[in-house]
């Protein structure tokens, strides 16, 4: 491996661990979220949806929720 390909590897190693989240960041977000009433019941309504509920959304793989169809209410 000639050394200018070992710089490109170190420098796309030091890019992509500084990419990651912080853990301790996302164990503190996680925790203030599951104490919040509000939040508790979105997600307990949410599971309760009907299956037909999420047949008006396409889910791409980048995990952006699209509605498929129709105009999107509240849209300006």
């Amino acid at each position: 491996m000639s050394e200018h390909d070992a710089e490109l590897l170190r420098i796309l190693d030091e890019k992509k661990s500084s990419e990651q989240p912080d853990p301790a960041a996302e164990i503190e977000q996680l925790a203030a979220t599951s104490e919040n009433p509000d939040f508790n019941q979105m997600m307990t309504e949410i599971d309760q949806m009907p299956p037909s509920f999420w047949e008006n959304f396409d889910f791409p793989s980048n995990s952006t929720v699209e509605r498929v169809g129709g105009s999107p209410s509240g849209s300006r």
